[in-house]
């Protein structure tokens, strides 16, 4: 089974609290729990001109960036053991 992680967005008042991380955390944990996944896939669009875009973030936890794309494919716990650092 495979999570497929669509968006997380953190209102712009709230950004930079860990809130992403802990959604992150929790979303993987539950679909570990629920529905014994065994990988984590996902993508977000660059958009250089984006400000908000936290892309520090998306590479610390996997996520590796092509001309257009983050894109993130990787085992559950190794992803949940780089949001936990």
């Amino acid at each position: 089974n495979m999570l497929m992680v669509e968006e997380i967005s953190v209102d712009k008042n709230y950004r930079r609290q860990g809130i992403a991380n802990a959604l992150m955390i929790k979303l993987i944990e539950t679909a570990i729990e629920k529905y014994n996944i065994t990988s984590v896939s996902g993508e977000a669009y660059l958009d250089k001109d984006a400000k908000w875009i936290p892309f520090d973030w998306y590479q610390k936890i996997g996520f590796c960036k092509t001309e257009n794309l983050f894109l993130i494919e990787g085992e559950p716990n190794e992803i949940l053991s780089k949001l936990n650092r």
